[in-house]
């Protein structure tokens, strides 16, 4: 199973939480204060990425949860089960059939050389749960395609502090909506670890 049947308050890595209050900002220049633009937004679910044994020092890291990609809709492998993008796979299950088929050559043997590996490596899929509303996306090839799936982006993390966080006993009792079960945490914390570990191109030539 996906998630938890029964579960505790206590804040882990993976869980689901709600009605977090995140800061995206920007600014035109770097070093001009005057510039930054904060957007306040409530998101309606987040997942927390600080480690399990980090939680309890006042700050977590934070990511919303949102739909899934159309895109992602497009690939049979990840039509079958979405939660197949968290995973390794073949080459030619990272696309549609379609793309497969007529991907040029040299294309398609430096994805054959790279071998068994991650897709979309900045995303992790949450399987469905009943809290999620139901999303229908249509293609003209695949037709309709519905799912209570929900995904994050691990580009998109941001810091959350609040002296509630300092004690276990102090987290609002409904803040906590679902917890990952231990198989599938472990698969959010390699696919993370990946996605931070990778080395830069240049870096892999040197190494």
């Amino acid at each position: 199973m996906f998630y938890e049947e029964d579960f505790d308050e206590d804040l882990r890595f993976g869980d689901i939480v709600k009605d977090i209050f995140v800061y995206p900002f920007s600014y035109d220049k770097f070093n001009t204060p005057s510039n930054v633009k904060i957007n306040i937004k409530k998101e309606k679910y987040c997942i927390i990425l600080t480690p399990c044994c980090s939680i309890a020092k006042t700050k977590i890291l934070v990511a919303p949860l949102t739909p899934v990609l159309y895109k992602l809709t497009h690939n049979e492998y990840f039509r079958e089960d979405m939660t197949n993008v968290n995973r390794k796979m073949n080459p030619e299950q990272s696309v549609s059939k379609s793309t497969w088929g007529i991907m040029p050559a040299a294309e398609k043997e430096k994805l054959i050389a790279e071998g068994y590996g991650y897709s979309f490596l900045n995303l992790f899929i949450y399987d469905k749960n009943d809290i999620f509303d139901e999303i229908t996306f249509n293609d003209k090839i695949l037709g309709e395609y519905k799912t209570r799936c929900r995904m994050i982006d691990f580009g998109d993390i941001y810091q959350v502090a609040c002296k509630e966080i300092e004690s276990a006993s102090k987290y609002p009792k409904d803040l906590k909506i679902l917890e990952l079960t231990a198989e599938y945490r472990k698969e959010l914390r390699d696919k993370l670890a990946h996605y931070y570990g990778r080395p830069a191109p240049e870096d892999a030539a040197e190494l």
